[in-house]
């Protein structure tokens, strides 16, 4: 009788479990592959894109709570942002299923990838700057963006390989200096695989700003985060971390800034 019971305890449950997990994963992909078959056959392009994008919601709700792979069900919602964003033109709607994406299924490739669409989507004048948050060059400490605000926080993008970023450095190093009495600090957002290299040269030149880096260089999630088609790049924040000025580079970039700050 003990042999008995010890083989249901140790085979039993588990070919119930898996079987249970099959049926669930084979219901969800047949429900999906429904949804999508039929969007791509409906002649009314807006029509059938909003139905599938209520029914790929309402899918994912469905089985939140099942056992499906977390990472298709943060395709689910992700599928549901592209068609708001791309085919619907809805941007507000897109940003809210992007961060339901990513927020639900945080640790999964396509909760990563809505992550880097909401951030995209919200990089306006405006709208709050994304948090922000990575160690400091010497590894020791974790910054975050939004607890470091001054009264105006330039958020600088660069690379120590590019002679344009070394070149925009100083100029911003000149920059943060005329208007430091007006509340102006640079936070640094390095793409480098040097970052310890990159904090003796930055202490040679005398700047202390707070720089971050992962140590990844332009494979870094930043850049595609950030869609960091170059650098160096720089967003101009309000006190609140609202975006002033975006896109800002070169000595255009600190005329605008000059007067930004100036003009409030």
């Amino acid at each position: 009788m003990a042999i008995v019971v010890l083989t249901l305890l140790l085979c039993g449950p588990p070919a119930q479990q898996d079987s249970a997990s099959a049926s669930d994963l084979a219901a969800f992909k047949a429900e999906l592959s429904e949804i999508q078959a039929k969007a791509r056959f409906d002649g009314d392009l807006v029509a059938s894109n909003r139905d599938t994008v209520r029914k790929l919601i309402a899918l994912e709700a469905a089985y939140r709570d099942r056992d499906v792979p977390r990472d298709r069900l943060a395709f689910v919602l992700y599928d549901a942002g592209r068609r708001l964003e791309l085919r619907l033109g809805s941007a507000a709607e897109a940003s809210n299923a992007y961060r339901e994406a990513f927020v639900r299924y945080p640790n999964t490739p396509f909760g990563a990838e809505a992550k880097r669409s909401y951030t995209r989507l919200n990089l306006e004048v405006g709208r709050p700057f994304p948090e922000v948050t990575g160690k400091g060059l010497d590894g020791s400490r974790t910054f975050t963006l939004q607890e470091e605000l001054g009264e105006w926080t330039l958020v600088h993008f660069f690379t120590p390989a590019e002679s344009v970023c070394r070149e925009e450095i100083a100029r911003l190093q000149s920059l943060e200096e005329e208007l430091r009495s007006q509340g102006l600090r640079v936070f640094a957002i390095a793409l480098t695989r040097e970052p310890k290299r990159l904090a003796s040269y930055l202490g040679e030149k005398g700047i202390d700003w707070i720089v971050i880096s992962d140590g990844e260089g332009f494979e870094s999630p930043w850049a595609s985060t950030f869609s960091l088609e170059f650098v160096p790049q720089s967003y101009l924040l309000d006190a609140k971390g609202a975006i002033v000025g975006i896109g800002l580079h070169g000595e255009e970039g600190v005329r605008a800034v000059r007067r930004l700050v100036r003009r409030h």
